[in-house]
């Protein structure tokens, strides 16, 4: 085993970028319940984290995710992180001072089954780590590294049944564990999990594909009956009220997370109606969608975290830039991920619910001082773009700092609300 990449020992202090940028991606098993997260090398001084030193942003992950962010904070106590991993760094001893239990080493698809290479994953898996191919394809060289691999990661992204069936099966035989990624319908999830593939990554949950006609469980049927009454401009305040009383759940987790020490209000609040005039209409309608959201039993709970922190980001670059109303940015944030918590096209959910024009227009086509900051929003979940930035009025770097805030905010809500 080599000690240090030369990439490595030049990876000290000083070398480190100012500021901190680590994507996540959820990754989900059978049940659609999230096991953990893909961090991926992001930088605010290239939008797109474009890089050519493919060890040094291996590495600065590495150190992001593990010291500077923490793994707790990114994927949460009980989910592993997958983090890619070029060939000098799998045989640097940076990787020994991960932690077994709580990472999964993606082998990059251009790492060769040379001698050590082999010799270096055998020790890891004797050492108790995770191996994972990425963007494995049969028969390209590389059949030799499956034998030592705990899961084999296959690009479905646009691939025939009969395609995606053929390497399964050239691969099963060696490796069981078989991970579908770049999911984009919910038509290749479940020809995946047909085919015995036990994890999945990809967009299929954030961008459905949608069946016309399909039934809306009853779960989802009284949250969009909540939401239309919540989100109606002209409803009242007894109305809201009545609205909301008529759910007891969403009425109890309201009422608790409102006495939190989250709202650090004083007085202890008894009511509904006594919520809606200490906290306010706009502050509660925004809570209200989410309980409502969050309420729907036949969606992964990933699915209301992301929605969250999609939320919460855009409520918070509203406020560095001193927008009005920034309770508006949250609602907007929060409702982005509608379609797919309900399986229906977007537009036909905004036709069904009472939204204002600037609301309904940011979900529809990211328009208006709304649609720009979600817009900015997505840009920083898929490929870290802050590019946006300048048209929000917000520093690039407030972006990620509004992101990891969000992430930390989410997680201390949803406790709170149970």
């Amino acid at each position: 085993m080599a000690t240090l990449v030369p990439h490595a020992r030049r990876l000290d202090a000083a070398a480190l970028p100012a500021n901190v940028f680590v994507g996540r991606q959820p990754i989900f098993d059978r049940r659609q319940q999230t096991v953990g997260y893909e961090l991926l090398y992001r930088t605010s001084e290239d939008n797109r984290a474009v890089f050519d030193d493919a060890n040094r942003a291996s590495l600065i992950t590495l150190v992001n995710a593990v010291l500077e962010v923490g793994l707790d904070r990114l994927v949460g106590p009980r989910a592993r992180a997958f983090v890619n991993v070029t060939r000098d760094v799998l045989l640097s001893e940076y990787i020994d001072a991960l932690p077994p239990r709580r990472v999964v080493l993606e082998i990059l698809e251009d790492v060769p089954p040379d001698r050590d290479v082999v010799d270096r994953l055998r020790g890891l898996r004797r050492a108790g780590y995770f191996i994972a191919l990425d963007d494995f394809v049969p028969g390209t060289g590389r059949d030799e590294l499956i034998e030592h691999a705990n899961l084999v990661k296959l690009d479905v992204l646009g691939k025939p049944a009969d395609a995606i069936r053929a390497e399964a099966d050239a691969v099963r035989p060696l490796c069981g564990r078989l991970l579908a990624e770049k999911v984009e319908t919910i038509d290749q999830f479940e020809l995946c999990k047909a085919l015995g593939f036990v994890r999945f990554q990809g967009f299929f949950l954030a961008r459905p594909n949608v069946v016309s006609g399909r039934r809306i469980a009853a779960t989802r049927q009284a949250a969009m009956a909540l939401l239309a009454k919540v989100h109606d401009p002209r409803v009242s305040l007894r109305e809201l009220e009545s609205a909301v009383v008529c759910d007891p759940a969403v009425s109890y987790k309201l009422l608790r997370y409102v006495n939190s020490a989250a709202l650090g209000l004083r007085a202890k609040v008894v009511s509904i109606r006594h919520a809606l005039v200490l906290v306010g209409m706009s502050r509660i309608r925004s809570w209200v969608s989410f309980l409502a959201l969050a309420g729907i039993e036949d969606k992964p709970r990933e699915l209301v975290v992301a929605a969250m922190v999609r939320g919460r980001t855009c409520e918070l670059l509203a406020r560095a830039a001193g927008k009005p109303n920034p309770d508006s940015y949250f609602a907007v944030g929060l409702l982005s991920l509608l379609d797919a918590l309900m399986d229906r096209p977007m537009a036909e959910l905004v036709d069904g619910l009472p939204l204002s024009e600037d609301v309904a227009g940011a979900l529809l086509e990211e328009s208006g001082e709304l649609g720009a900051a979600l817009a900015c929003v997505r840009a920083y979940e898929r490929d870290a773009d802050t590019s946006w930035a300048e048209r929000l009025g917000v520093p690039p770097e407030r972006i990620r700092d509004a992101y990891l805030e969000a992430i930390a905010w989410t997680d201390d809500a949803l406790a709170r609300v149970g």
